[in-house]
């Protein structure tokens, strides 16, 4: 089976039928998908589903489990709902709470090339939406396993791409992948390779040194800066520029102008 696009849809996938394609990366595809059941029951998920068949010992298929295993044991209301993990076909795919939104990045996108006249993401906004996220963090980082143990989730990839924001305003996590937890997931990860999204490291995460929940604060606190500011705190002319920036922890002077936006 080759994994439809958009002009195929809708088509059956096991217990689903994929119904539109709400975006992609290299290895993945996530659907819109709806499970139907007796009586006109009808519910929707999203479907990350690894586009060609991969080996269980794959690395993408380890990081699918890695992130199905983790997000199946989050339960919060800012945490995108991970329900199910399996295959079809040999397509391992995860299944997820369907949030009916936009994300984090799209937001704010639209607010800073707004052609109102009205440029910015609004501060009351972007405070509530962090508010939010501090809470599923502060979730994730302090789970134990049934026996009590810390879990030490650390997400390592917090970035507006992985925020989902629905239409009533809810803001959620989602995008476990690279997530460091002490659960056992069969997962074997090489020490010291640097992973995540280097617009939003920490200083410790791009030069890979080992991390703690710090590290998914800091990430925030970026994005907050971006959301006031629309400017990318550590952003250079380059990857490796950046990169370098952000290990010095450059600010420059970030806090004069977060001063400036209070007065």
């Amino acid at each position: 089976m080759v994994l439809p696009s958009q002009s195929d849809l809708p088509v059956p996938f096991g217990r689903f039928v994929l119904q539109k394609v709400l975006g992609e990366g290299g290895m993945a595809r996530v659907y819109l998908a709806e499970r139907s059941g007796p009586g006109g029951f009808t519910t929707a998920s999203a479907l990350k589903v690894v586009k060609r068949k991969a080996g269980k010992r794959s690395e993408f298929v380890q990081l699918l489990t890695r992130e199905a295993i983790i997000g199946g044991q989050l339960r919060h209301p800012n945490i995108v709902a991970t329900r199910d993990f399996d295959e079809v076909d040999g397509h391992y795919y995860i299944d997820m709470e369907y949030v009916e939104g936009k994300t984090l990045e799209d937001l704010m996108r639209a607010a800073w090339k707004s052609r109102t006249g009205i440029r910015g993401f609004p501060p009351i906004l972007a405070l509530d939406i962090v508010r939010q996220l501090c809470r599923g963090l502060a979730y994730a980082h302090a789970m134990c396993d049934r026996n009590g143990r810390p879990l030490d989730i650390i997400h390592r990839d917090i970035k507006p791409g992985n925020i989902m924001v629905s239409n009533h305003g809810v803001a959620k996590i989602t995008d476990f992948g690279i997530a460091k937890a002490a659960v056992e997931t069969g997962v074997v990860t090489a020490t010291n390779v640097v992973r995540g999204t280097p617009l939003y490291m920490s200083p410790e995460q791009a030069t890979g040194q080992a991390l703690d929940r710090r590290s998914d604060l800091f990430s925030l606190g970026l994005i907050l800066y971006e959301m006031l500011t629309g400017k990318r705190l550590f952003e250079m002319k380059d990857i490796v520029s950046t990169m370098e920036s952000i290990a010095r922890a450059e600010i420059g002077t970030a806090p004069e102008t977060l001063d400036a936006l209070a007065e």
